[in-house]
């Protein structure tokens, strides 16, 4: 499993226990300048659990360039069978099993598994939407149907098959360079999405990513859409109103559960609270 992560104190040592349990065999974690905590957990995290830690200093998230070099680090000296390029707020999560008993029944023919996110839903018990949050240890109702923070479907996530010369798209969406048909996970896998935690967190992830897109010539002005508009908008109460739009008062959920527009798991705030 490869990671891109930066400033992702509360919530980095939950992804990589919950996937190692899950059976994940390393994990290899780019920190691109993290000013947190990150880094001394991942370095606690490494005495149990086999982490190959890279410091990446650029502050352009040329993300597509640095997870590909990941891929293919995985593929060349990691000895991978499978490679699950990820973010930290991205916990794949098998509705039977572990991931390895998952992969081993995939036809011969699959190169790419595609697998489809649903964002923790964000709750407040206070009248106050902008205290809304979700965590892993805490959240366990996800959205059916997620839609990106400009109101886009979703779009999902691939794992793939360890190959040296794989080419990951930007935002992990997409690999080029994969032998084999793509096959639909459907309700085999699925990937619960925690991009909205804190409202804090939040503004800080699209100041610091945001910048760093604009600092990118080399990137198309069309990719990190979300990350720009945003970016454009923290200034005048767009993120703000954003959030308040997302955020669900805790005694509303019920309506969303009979509809269908919300669903429970429980898998990933179980194991972290045990």
């Amino acid at each position: 499993m490869t990671l891109l992560v930066r400033n992702e104190e509360d919530i980095v040592a939950e992804n990589i226990r919950f996937h190692r349990a899950l059976g994940v065999d390393s994990f290899i974690v780019m920190d691109n300048r993290s000013t947190d905590s990150t880094r001394n957990i991942l370095k606690d995290l490494s005495r149990d659990i086999p982490i190959e830690y890279l410091h990446q200093p650029e502050d352009t998230y040329d993300q597509r360039t640095w997870v590909t070099q990941m891929a293919r680090h995985a593929a060349r000296d990691h000895g991978a069978d499978w490679v699950i390029n990820t973010d930290a707020d991205e916990f794949w999560t098998p509705t039977e099993g572990g991931l390895k008993a998952l992969l081993s029944r995939l036809d011969a023919r699959t190169g790419t598994l595609a697998v489809k996110r649903h964002n923790a839903v964000v709750v407040t018990d206070s009248h106050d939407k902008l205290a809304g949050r979700s965590h892993p240890s805490l959240t366990t109702l996800f959205e059916a149907e997620s839609r990106n923070n400009l109101g886009r479907p979703l779009p999902g996530k691939v794992l793939h098959r360890a190959i040296p010369d794989v080419s990951v798209a930007q935002g992990n969406h997409a690999v080029e360079g994969v032998p084999g048909e793509t096959e639909l996970a459907g309700d085999r896998l699925r990937i619960l999405h925690f991009p909205h935690r804190t409202l804090g967190h939040y503004k800080q992830k699209i100041r610091l990513g945001g910048a760093a897109y604009a600092r990118n010539d080399r990137l198309p002005k069309g990719l990190g859409a979300t990350w720009r508009a945003h970016f454009a908008g923290l200034e005048d109460g767009t993120v703000d109103r954003f959030w308040q739009d997302i955020v669900h008062f805790a005694k509303d959920l019920r309506s969303g559960i009979r509809s269908g527009s919300l669903f429970h798991d429980d898998v990933v705030a179980a194991f972290l609270r045990a």
